[in-house]
């Protein structure tokens, strides 16, 4: 028997909007202390269908991005992804690979030695891509706060769109274009998408709506288990990713998801959020 001590803001039970969904009054003020107190809220919530995820150019500088990636690919300049060695890191480093594969363009990926280089972009590591040609990087996960990097990538002619979820410092690099729900002058109303759910909404942009959800599933198994392992709050876009996510794992068509499943003896199993943050992203992290 659990004795449930409920938190109350002000409000002793529920709200108008709760009651009028006839939500339990226990359970409408566990919803209003997660933030869930207007009718769209509630409505996201009860319902996280794909089709809700939000706008991608809502992000600043997503225009950017895109126009910059178009037109790259249009002249066949070679693109780098730079990522991190986590699982976050490693999940948006996938999916944007995925996606340029699926669309037939080549690009090369750059993970950092965890030991070594540490995280984030580093000088050493910028000099070494642009010996390999590349005329721009793609940084996942990773970037908000590399001003000298940056500035190190641009004195070697190298163009850097950025694509991040952390706090950016006061000055931001001067990148061709810096994509972080939490700059202060980005207007994206949800600020706790993963490294990899910044990646998909940078996916959605290049895609349009039709091809994006046509193919949503290549890339939406790897960003629940990215959100889940990047401890993110479960709320919002989140919540639709990570239901989603959940119901497909495994029986997508990305054969080293089923591996690693397999490995961790838990394919063909009714997916929980433990599975992912206990089972498959520690061996990721490994």
């Amino acid at each position: 028997m659990k004795n449930w001590i409920v938190k109350s803001l002000g409000r002793s039970k529920g709200n108008e909007v709760t009651k009028k969904f006839n939500i339990n009054d226990n359970i409408g003020q566990i919803l209003i202390n997660r933030g869930i107190e207007t009718e769209d809220q509630l409505d996201l919530y009860m319902h996280p269908d794909l089709t809700s995820l939000r706008d991608p150019f809502l992000l600043k500088d997503m225009d950017r991005a895109v126009d910059r990636i178009k037109r790259a690919i249009s002249n066949n300049e070679k693109i780098c992804i730079f990522g991190d060695y986590d699982v976050d890191g490693v999940s948006s480093t996938s999916i944007l690979c995925l996606y340029f594969e699926s669309i037939g363009y080549q690009v090369e990926f750059y993970i950092p030695n965890r030991l070594e280089e540490g995280y984030g972009l580093n000088d050493e590591a910028i000099r070494q891509i642009g010996q390999m040609g590349t005329d721009l990087i793609i940084s996942v996960d990773c970037g908000i706060t590399s001003v000298n990097e940056v500035e190190t990538a641009r004195k070697l002619g190298i163009d850097v769109i950025i694509t991040d979820h952390h706090e950016p410092q006061e000055k931001l690099p001067q990148a061709y274009a810096v994509i972080d729900p939490k700059r202060e002058d980005c207007r994206y109303p949800f600020k706790g998408i993963c490294g990899c759910g910044v990646a998909l909404k940078l996916i959605h942009a290049l895609s349009g709506d039709r091809d994006f959800y046509n193919n949503i599933n290549r890339y939406l198994e790897i960003v629940a288990l990215a959100t889940i392992c990047d401890v993110m709050p479960v709320l919002d876009e989140n919540r639709i990713i990570v239901k989603n996510g959940l119901e497909i794992m495994g029986r997508g068509n990305n054969i080293g998801m089923r591996e690693l499943l397999s490995v961790c003896s838990i394919l063909d199993t009714k997916m929980k959020s433990s599975h992912l943050g206990f089972a498959i992203g520690p061996r990721i992290n490994a």
